[in-house]
């Protein structure tokens, strides 16, 4: 799942619409955009934390994975080292 501004909201969804049909790992991806006008796109850093915290709340198990977007990640490290 490529992580939009559109769709960021359905993050839990797609984790529990993915366990439910029974794959064994979801991968959300950084949206990168080529346009300055496809930066409306892009999610904030709140929006990427509060994805992050729905994600967390899903177990990895070597039945299913959740693999993070590096964005994702980064965002919070960053932030972590401003504070």
């Amino acid at each position: 799942m490529v992580l939009l501004k559109t769709n960021i909201n359905l993050v839990e969804d797609f984790i529990i619409f993915a366990k439910k049909i029974k794959v064994n790992s979801v991968r959300f991806i950084d949206f990168i955009p080529n346009s300055n006008e496809k930066m409306m796109l892009v999610p904030s850093n709140e929006e990427i934390k509060k994805a992050y915290i729905t994600m967390n709340k899903f177990e990895n198990t070597p039945e299913f994975k959740i693999i993070k977007p590096y964005k994702l990640l980064s965002t919070l490290v960053f932030d972590k080292k401003m504070k």
